[in-house]
């Protein structure tokens, strides 16, 4: 259990780090790949045509969603277990 939180840790830390290195959702989505062939990877952005994150991001591994701002930041208080019904703009 405590090397999951630890690996949960450093992939939140690491998808920060790549983020903010680019701003781009594809940027970190193609870092995420590359980093799946030695690390566990959860779950991969959803990011728009243009490079930007996607308005809804999910976590398929524990069903829950979020509203993400195009450069990736999570929108406070939108956090849900499951986000099916979730919509954002």
């Amino acid at each position: 259990m405590r090397t999951l939180v630890l690996l949960s840790v450093l992939c939140l830390v690491t998808m920060v780090a790549l983020t903010s290195a680019d701003g781009s959702c594809k940027y970190l989505y193609n870092e995420l790949v590359e980093a799946r062939k030695t690390l566990y990877v959860e779950d991969l952005p959803e990011c728009e045509e243009d490079g930007s994150f996607s308005a809804k991001q999910c976590n398929d591994a524990n069903s829950s969603c979020w509203c993400s701002s195009p450069d990736g930041l999570l929108l406070q208080g939108t956090m849900t277990e499951n986000g099916a019904s979730l919509q954002c703009y």
